[in-house]
Protein backbone atom coordinates (compact mmCIF):
# COMPACT_ATOMS: atom_id res chain seq x y z
CA UNK A 1 0.00 0.00 0.00
CA UNK A 2 1.38 3.38 -1.04
CA UNK A 3 0.73 6.10 1.56
CA UNK A 4 0.84 9.87 1.02
CA UNK A 5 0.82 12.23 4.00
CA UNK A 6 -0.46 15.81 4.12
CA UNK A 7 1.54 17.73 6.72
CA UNK A 8 3.15 21.17 7.32
CA UNK A 9 6.47 21.98 5.66
CA UNK A 10 9.69 21.75 7.68
CA UNK A 11 13.05 23.45 7.15
CA UNK A 12 14.71 20.06 6.77
CA UNK A 13 12.67 19.56 3.57
CA UNK A 14 14.97 22.02 1.80
CA UNK A 15 17.31 19.43 0.26
CA UNK A 16 14.50 17.42 -1.30
CA UNK A 17 12.68 20.56 -2.43
CA UNK A 18 15.79 21.70 -4.30
CA UNK A 19 16.16 18.26 -5.88
CA UNK A 20 12.58 18.42 -7.17
CA UNK A 21 13.18 21.93 -8.48
CA UNK A 22 16.35 20.83 -10.26
CA UNK A 23 14.83 17.69 -11.82
CA UNK A 24 11.44 19.10 -12.93
CA UNK A 25 11.84 22.25 -15.02
CA UNK A 26 8.09 22.94 -15.00
CA UNK A 27 8.36 23.63 -11.25
CA UNK A 28 10.48 26.70 -12.03
CA UNK A 29 7.21 28.51 -12.79
CA UNK A 30 5.79 27.50 -9.41
CA UNK A 31 8.42 29.15 -7.22
CA UNK A 32 11.23 31.69 -7.33
CA UNK A 33 14.65 30.79 -8.69
CA UNK A 34 16.60 28.34 -6.53
CA UNK A 35 20.36 27.97 -6.92
CA UNK A 36 20.96 25.64 -4.00
CA UNK A 37 19.61 24.06 -0.83
CA UNK A 38 20.08 27.35 1.01
CA UNK A 39 17.66 29.11 -1.34
CA UNK A 40 15.16 26.30 -0.83
CA UNK A 41 15.46 26.68 2.93
CA UNK A 42 14.78 30.42 2.73
CA UNK A 43 11.77 29.76 0.46
CA UNK A 44 10.31 27.31 2.96
CA UNK A 45 10.93 29.69 5.86
CA UNK A 46 9.44 32.73 4.11
CA UNK A 47 6.60 31.16 2.11
CA UNK A 48 5.76 27.62 3.28
CA UNK A 49 6.08 27.49 7.08
CA UNK A 50 2.62 28.09 8.66
CA UNK A 51 1.78 31.78 9.17
CA UNK A 52 -1.29 33.92 9.82
CA UNK A 53 -1.68 34.84 6.14
CA UNK A 54 -1.18 31.41 4.57
CA UNK A 55 -1.72 27.69 4.86
CA UNK A 56 0.74 25.59 2.86
CA UNK A 57 0.70 21.81 3.05
CA UNK A 58 3.45 19.40 2.05
CA UNK A 59 2.55 16.13 0.34
CA UNK A 60 4.97 13.53 1.70
CA UNK A 61 5.81 10.06 0.42
CA UNK A 62 8.46 7.75 1.92
CA UNK A 63 9.65 10.58 4.16
CA UNK A 64 10.19 13.13 1.36
CA UNK A 65 8.16 16.02 -0.10
CA UNK A 66 6.57 15.17 -3.48
CA UNK A 67 4.00 17.95 -3.83
CA UNK A 68 2.34 21.02 -2.35
CA UNK A 69 -1.16 22.39 -1.80
CA UNK A 70 -1.21 26.00 -0.63
CA UNK A 71 -3.59 28.86 0.07
CA UNK A 72 -2.55 32.51 0.37
CA UNK A 73 -5.12 34.39 2.46
CA UNK A 74 -6.49 37.72 1.21
CA UNK A 75 -9.10 40.28 2.24
CA UNK A 76 -8.16 40.89 5.87
CA UNK A 77 -11.28 41.83 7.86
CA UNK A 78 -10.40 42.63 11.46
CA UNK A 79 -8.49 39.60 12.74
CA UNK A 80 -9.56 37.16 10.02
CA UNK A 81 -9.27 36.75 6.28
CA UNK A 82 -12.17 36.66 3.83
CA UNK A 83 -10.83 34.73 0.83
CA UNK A 84 -7.81 32.82 -0.45
CA UNK A 85 -5.78 32.08 -3.58
CA UNK A 86 -5.19 28.35 -4.13
CA UNK A 87 -2.15 26.83 -5.81
CA UNK A 88 -0.70 23.34 -6.11
CA UNK A 89 2.08 21.41 -7.77
CA UNK A 90 3.46 17.90 -7.73
CA UNK A 91 6.73 16.20 -8.50
CA UNK A 92 7.26 13.03 -10.49
CA UNK A 93 6.14 10.58 -7.79
CA UNK A 94 2.56 11.91 -7.76
CA UNK A 95 2.01 12.41 -11.46
CA UNK A 96 -0.57 10.26 -13.19
CA UNK A 97 -1.82 8.61 -9.98
CA UNK A 98 -5.07 10.58 -9.66
CA UNK A 99 -4.50 11.40 -5.98
CA UNK A 100 -3.66 15.11 -6.22
CA UNK A 101 -7.28 16.06 -6.86
CA UNK A 102 -8.31 14.41 -3.58
CA UNK A 103 -5.63 16.31 -1.66
CA UNK A 104 -6.66 19.65 -3.19
CA UNK A 105 -10.30 18.92 -2.40
CA UNK A 106 -9.47 18.00 1.21
CA UNK A 107 -7.52 21.23 1.74
CA UNK A 108 -10.11 23.49 0.11
CA UNK A 109 -13.00 21.79 1.94
CA UNK A 110 -11.11 22.43 5.18
CA UNK A 111 -10.34 26.07 4.32
CA UNK A 112 -14.02 26.81 3.64
CA UNK A 113 -15.13 24.84 6.72
CA UNK A 114 -17.29 22.98 4.25
CA UNK A 115 -19.95 20.89 6.08
CA UNK A 116 -19.26 17.77 3.99
CA UNK A 117 -15.48 18.04 4.28
CA UNK A 118 -13.26 14.99 4.70
CA UNK A 119 -13.73 13.87 8.31
CA UNK A 120 -11.66 10.67 8.36
CA UNK A 121 -7.93 10.77 9.01
CA UNK A 122 -7.34 8.30 6.17
CA UNK A 123 -8.76 8.28 2.65
CA UNK A 124 -8.52 4.93 0.85
CA UNK A 125 -8.11 5.13 -2.94
CA UNK A 126 -7.57 1.58 -4.12
CA UNK A 127 -3.84 0.93 -3.81
CA UNK A 128 -3.22 4.41 -2.34
CA UNK A 129 -3.94 5.83 1.10
CA UNK A 130 -4.03 9.55 1.91
CA UNK A 131 -3.33 10.48 5.52
CA UNK A 132 -4.80 13.91 6.35
CA UNK A 133 -5.01 13.81 10.14
CA UNK A 134 -2.76 16.86 10.59
CA UNK A 135 -4.96 18.89 8.24
CA UNK A 136 -8.10 17.93 10.14
CA UNK A 137 -6.48 18.82 13.46
CA UNK A 138 -5.60 22.36 12.31
CA UNK A 139 -8.14 25.18 12.88
CA UNK A 140 -9.88 26.13 9.63
CA UNK A 141 -9.51 29.77 8.48
CA UNK A 142 -13.22 29.56 7.57
CA UNK A 143 -12.82 31.54 4.36
CA UNK A 144 -15.81 32.75 2.36
CA UNK A 145 -14.29 32.35 -1.10
CA UNK A 146 -11.41 30.55 -2.80
CA UNK A 147 -9.90 31.46 -6.18
CA UNK A 148 -7.36 29.87 -8.53
CA UNK A 149 -6.07 30.08 -12.09
CA UNK A 150 -5.24 27.27 -14.53
CA UNK A 151 -3.37 27.62 -17.81
CA UNK A 152 -5.61 26.41 -20.64
CA UNK A 153 -2.74 24.32 -22.02
CA UNK A 154 -2.56 22.41 -18.72
CA UNK A 155 -5.90 20.56 -18.65
CA UNK A 156 -4.73 18.20 -15.90
CA UNK A 157 -4.54 21.14 -13.48
CA UNK A 158 -7.99 22.28 -14.58
CA UNK A 159 -9.42 18.82 -13.96
CA UNK A 160 -8.11 18.94 -10.39
CA UNK A 161 -9.90 22.27 -9.86
CA UNK A 162 -13.16 20.85 -11.23
CA UNK A 163 -12.95 17.82 -8.94
CA UNK A 164 -12.37 20.13 -5.96
CA UNK A 165 -15.61 22.00 -6.70
CA UNK A 166 -14.33 25.11 -8.47
CA UNK A 167 -16.40 26.75 -11.23
CA UNK A 168 -14.94 28.57 -14.19
CA UNK A 169 -15.49 32.34 -13.98
CA UNK A 170 -13.68 33.67 -17.02
CA UNK A 171 -10.56 33.68 -19.16
CA UNK A 172 -7.54 35.96 -18.85
CA UNK A 173 -6.26 36.07 -22.41
CA UNK A 174 -2.50 35.70 -22.93
CA UNK A 175 -1.93 36.04 -19.19
CA UNK A 176 1.54 34.46 -19.36
CA UNK A 177 4.24 33.75 -21.92
CA UNK A 178 5.51 30.17 -21.56
CA UNK A 179 8.37 28.94 -23.74
CA UNK A 180 7.87 31.96 -25.97
CA UNK A 181 4.14 31.35 -26.50
CA UNK A 182 1.31 33.43 -24.95
CA UNK A 183 -0.97 31.31 -22.76
CA UNK A 184 -4.56 31.95 -21.65
CA UNK A 185 -5.54 31.35 -18.03
CA UNK A 186 -8.96 30.20 -16.86
CA UNK A 187 -10.00 31.74 -13.53
CA UNK A 188 -12.18 29.68 -11.21
CA UNK A 189 -13.79 30.21 -7.83
CA UNK A 190 -15.46 28.27 -5.06
CA UNK A 191 -17.67 29.67 -2.30
CA UNK A 192 -18.37 28.37 1.15
CA UNK A 193 -22.06 28.87 0.27
CA UNK A 194 -21.91 26.68 -2.86
CA UNK A 195 -23.96 23.50 -2.98
CA UNK A 196 -22.66 19.98 -2.52
CA UNK A 197 -19.02 19.84 -3.72
CA UNK A 198 -19.44 23.29 -5.25
CA UNK A 199 -22.14 22.10 -7.67
CA UNK A 200 -24.57 24.61 -9.09
CA UNK A 201 -28.09 24.51 -7.73
CA UNK A 202 -29.52 24.67 -11.24
CA UNK A 203 -29.31 21.62 -13.49
CA UNK A 204 -26.74 21.41 -16.27
CA UNK A 205 -25.50 18.94 -18.87
CA UNK A 206 -23.57 16.13 -17.23
CA UNK A 207 -22.21 14.45 -20.36
CA UNK A 208 -22.88 13.70 -24.01
CA UNK A 209 -22.21 10.28 -25.54
CA UNK A 210 -21.55 9.88 -29.26
CA UNK A 211 -21.44 6.49 -30.98
CA UNK A 212 -19.04 5.97 -33.85
CA UNK A 213 -19.13 3.12 -36.35
CA UNK A 214 -15.31 2.89 -36.49
CA UNK A 215 -13.58 3.99 -33.29
CA UNK A 216 -9.96 3.42 -34.38
CA UNK A 217 -10.44 5.24 -37.68
CA UNK A 218 -12.25 8.28 -36.28
CA UNK A 219 -10.44 8.68 -32.93
CA UNK A 220 -7.53 10.85 -34.22
CA UNK A 221 -9.91 13.52 -35.50
CA UNK A 222 -11.76 13.69 -32.17
CA UNK A 223 -8.48 13.80 -30.23
CA UNK A 224 -7.33 16.70 -32.38
CA UNK A 225 -10.61 18.58 -31.87
CA UNK A 226 -10.58 18.36 -28.08
CA UNK A 227 -6.86 19.14 -27.93
CA UNK A 228 -7.50 22.30 -29.96
CA UNK A 229 -10.25 23.31 -27.53
CA UNK A 230 -8.15 22.62 -24.43
CA UNK A 231 -10.21 19.70 -23.13
CA UNK A 232 -8.56 16.88 -21.18
CA UNK A 233 -8.58 13.20 -22.10
CA UNK A 234 -10.13 11.72 -18.98
CA UNK A 235 -10.75 7.97 -19.39
CA UNK A 236 -10.09 5.30 -22.01
CA UNK A 237 -11.38 1.77 -22.44
CA UNK A 238 -11.69 -0.70 -25.30
CA UNK A 239 -13.32 1.22 -28.18
CA UNK A 240 -14.13 4.21 -25.98
CA UNK A 241 -12.73 7.49 -24.66
CA UNK A 242 -13.98 10.54 -22.73
CA UNK A 243 -12.88 14.18 -22.84
CA UNK A 244 -13.55 16.64 -19.99
CA UNK A 245 -13.85 20.43 -20.13
CA UNK A 246 -11.25 21.60 -17.58
CA UNK A 247 -13.42 24.18 -15.80
CA UNK A 248 -16.81 22.44 -15.76
CA UNK A 249 -18.30 19.11 -14.72
CA UNK A 250 -19.11 18.22 -18.34
CA UNK A 251 -17.61 15.54 -20.55
CA UNK A 252 -18.08 13.98 -23.98
CA UNK A 253 -17.79 10.25 -24.68
CA UNK A 254 -16.77 8.82 -28.07
CA UNK A 255 -17.51 5.11 -28.23
CA UNK A 256 -18.01 2.23 -30.63
CA UNK A 257 -20.80 0.23 -29.04
CA UNK A 258 -21.78 -3.29 -30.15
CA UNK A 259 -25.33 -1.91 -30.37
CA UNK A 260 -24.50 0.56 -33.18
CA UNK A 261 -26.90 0.14 -36.10
CA UNK A 262 -26.44 2.21 -39.23
CA UNK A 263 -24.28 5.26 -39.86
CA UNK A 264 -24.59 8.75 -38.42
CA UNK A 265 -26.77 11.15 -40.44
CA UNK A 266 -26.81 14.67 -39.01
CA UNK A 267 -29.68 15.69 -41.33
CA UNK A 268 -31.96 12.98 -39.88
CA UNK A 269 -34.07 13.46 -36.77
CA UNK A 270 -31.82 13.49 -33.73
CA UNK A 271 -28.62 15.34 -32.97
CA UNK A 272 -27.55 17.74 -35.72
CA UNK A 273 -24.24 19.04 -34.31
CA UNK A 274 -22.19 19.84 -31.23
CA UNK A 275 -21.36 23.48 -30.44
CA UNK A 276 -18.44 24.71 -28.34
CA UNK A 277 -17.17 28.11 -27.26
CA UNK A 278 -13.51 29.08 -27.30
CA UNK A 279 -11.26 32.04 -26.55
CA UNK A 280 -8.69 30.77 -29.05
CA UNK A 281 -8.34 32.07 -32.58
CA UNK A 282 -10.79 30.43 -34.99
CA UNK A 283 -8.37 30.77 -37.92
CA UNK A 284 -5.70 28.83 -36.05
CA UNK A 285 -8.18 26.15 -34.99
CA UNK A 286 -9.41 25.79 -38.56
CA UNK A 287 -5.87 25.47 -39.92
CA UNK A 288 -5.00 22.89 -37.26
CA UNK A 289 -8.12 20.71 -37.59
CA UNK A 290 -8.47 20.71 -41.37
CA UNK A 291 -5.14 18.87 -41.44
CA UNK A 292 -6.39 16.34 -38.88
CA UNK A 293 -9.57 14.75 -40.17
CA UNK A 294 -12.00 17.71 -40.29
CA UNK A 295 -13.36 19.62 -43.29
CA UNK A 296 -14.64 23.17 -43.12
CA UNK A 297 -18.33 23.74 -43.79
CA UNK A 298 -19.81 26.95 -45.19
CA UNK A 299 -16.31 28.33 -45.92
CA UNK A 300 -17.73 30.86 -48.35
CA UNK A 301 -19.51 32.70 -45.52
CA UNK A 302 -16.95 32.08 -42.72
CA UNK A 303 -16.94 33.35 -40.01
CA UNK A 304 -20.56 34.56 -40.23
CA UNK A 305 -22.32 31.49 -41.61
CA UNK A 306 -24.62 31.65 -38.59
CA UNK A 307 -25.44 35.31 -39.12
CA UNK A 308 -23.65 38.66 -38.94
CA UNK A 309 -23.85 38.76 -35.16
CA UNK A 310 -22.60 35.20 -34.70
CA UNK A 311 -18.88 34.45 -35.18
CA UNK A 312 -18.27 30.72 -35.59
CA UNK A 313 -16.37 27.97 -37.39
CA UNK A 314 -18.24 24.92 -38.71
CA UNK A 315 -16.47 21.60 -39.31
CA UNK A 316 -17.39 18.05 -40.31
CA UNK A 317 -15.40 14.85 -39.91
CA UNK A 318 -15.32 11.86 -42.27
CA UNK A 319 -18.15 10.15 -40.43
CA UNK A 320 -20.46 13.14 -40.89
CA UNK A 321 -20.39 14.59 -37.37
CA UNK A 322 -20.63 18.38 -37.41
CA UNK A 323 -19.17 20.68 -34.78
CA UNK A 324 -19.62 24.42 -34.38
CA UNK A 325 -16.93 26.40 -32.58
CA UNK A 326 -18.13 29.81 -31.45
CA UNK A 327 -15.52 32.52 -30.95
CA UNK A 328 -15.11 36.26 -31.17
CA UNK A 329 -14.35 38.28 -34.29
Amino acid sequence: MTVFYLRPWRLEDAGELFRLYREHSDLHRQMRSLTGEGDARVLIEENFIPAKNRSVWCVEHAGNPVGLVGISFEGLCGDSYDRGWVYYWNGGTLRGLGVMKHLVKAVTDWALAYPHAQTHASLELGEYTLEVSELLAAPSPRLRRLELGCRTNNPASGAIAVFAGFRGEGCEREKFVVDGEPVDVMVAGRLASDGVDGAQSASSIHHIELWTSDFAKNLPAWEALFAALGWQQESTWQNGISFTEPTANTYVVIEQSPDVSGSHQRTHAGMNHLAFTTSRGLDDICSYLTRRGWSELFAETYPYAGGQEHCALYLENEEGFEVEIVGSC
